[in-house]
């Protein structure tokens, strides 16, 4: 874990925090834990002019992988599959549990009692925000699957 000696040789304590967290390339053993995974699904158009919005399904199902667990394995059916008759795209995705990630809160979105966007409170990361603001929230960080490809067939 940590930094190469001839790094911690050349930098100042200081220095190497700011720049590297104290980790450089090679990561400690410490993870993060999967907060949960979900499945994004995806038609495409039957037709031209089909509504888009209503074939993107995101997220489509979600799991809960339990107490921020350091392993996470699903298995999923879709169920309309066979009488939707069309073909489908799945993507995976594992989120990460949430951790205080600078620049998360870059919109700092306030919402209203039914959960609308009502206002925003931009963090633009210059002069127009406070230089001790790193706009930071918790995040989960994400991982993502390549897409899985299922042809209906006739």
């Amino acid at each position: 874990a940590g930094c190469p000696k001839y790094v911690v040789d050349t930098l100042s304590e200081k220095r190497l925090d700011k720049m590297a967290q104290g980790e450089c390339y090679y990561p400690s053993d410490e993870r993060y834990g999967i907060d949960r995974i979900e499945v994004i699904k995806i038609r495409p158009q039957s037709f031209a002019g089909e509504e888009i919005p209503p074939l993107i399904e995101d997220p489509w199902r979600t799991f809960d992988c339990g107490t921020y667990s350091h392993s996470c394995s699903i298995e999923f059916v879709d169920p309309k599959f066979s009488t939707e008759g069309r073909d489908a795209l799945y993507y995976v995705r594992a989120i990460e549990e949430p951790v205080s990630t600078i620049n998360a809160g870059n919109l700092r979105v306030k919402f209203d009692d039914e959960k609308s966007a009502i206002d925003t409170e931009p963090c633009f990361g210059d002069y127009r925000t406070e230089p001790d603001d790193n706009c930071q929230q918790p995040l989960g960080q994400q991982a993502w699957s390549s897409p899985i490809f299922v042809d209906h067939k006739l």
